[in-house]
């Protein structure tokens, strides 16, 4: 459900339980803001995660779509 709402990055957990977080990134040549902003969104993306799973993990049920919506709703995204 965070995946289809955050189009920048990806994440997944993988076989050992990591949290792991991507972007792609098109062109050769990017410019360097660029690279700094989708590492902003990255490590963005990756706390949201992270407080989603802490629900998952200590309440043992779903993640509700208004709880993602309250982890994405910060003002740097607004």
């Amino acid at each position: 459900m965070m995946n289809a709402r955050f189009s920048g990055c990806k994440c997944y957990i993988d076989q050992w339980g990591v949290l792991t977080t991507g972007a792609d990134v098109l062109g050769e040549a990017i410019a360097m803001d660029m690279i700094e902003i989708t590492l902003g969104q990255i490590e963005f993306v990756s706390l949201a995660m992270l407080d989603l799973v802490e629900i998952l993990r200590t309440e043992r049920r779903p993640v509700t779509p208004q709880e993602i919506d309250t982890a994405l709703a910060v003002p740097s995204l607004q």
